[in-house]
């Protein structure tokens, strides 16, 4: 096994990563606004539309707001992993086991 630092996380790496983790949840938001449209326009009822269409609209601004931010936090993230050092990692590579012991310094 071997340790591996984390010193930088790239800006667009960040973005994507936010944008899939994300999906599932902005679609299912999407689908209630869709489904609450559906509904409120079949019933003649504009207090539903009110509900519904900024459903399906807010997720696109929140996948957006969601990337902005992770974005800010990796840039964060590389000033101070450089100054103080960045997150371990403990890798196991496939091949023959080294031996590995938690109070190694390597």
């Amino acid at each position: 096994m071997r340790k591996i630092e984390l010193l930088e996380i790239k800006k667009k790496s960040a973005f994507k990563t936010t944008i899939y983790l994300m999906s599932i949840p902005m679609v299912l938001m999407m689908l209630i606004g869709l489904i609450s449209t559906i509904v409120s326009a079949g019933m003649g009822e504009p207090a539903g539309l009110a509900f519904g269409v900024p459903y399906m609209i807010m997720p696109v601004v929140f996948i957006l707001i969601y990337g902005l931010m992770s974005v800010l936090v990796a840039l964060v993230y590389n000033v101070f992993a450089k100054r103080f050092g960045g997150l371990q990692v403990v890798v196991r590579e496939d091949g023959p086991q080294q031996e590995f012991s938690p109070n190694d310094p390597n």
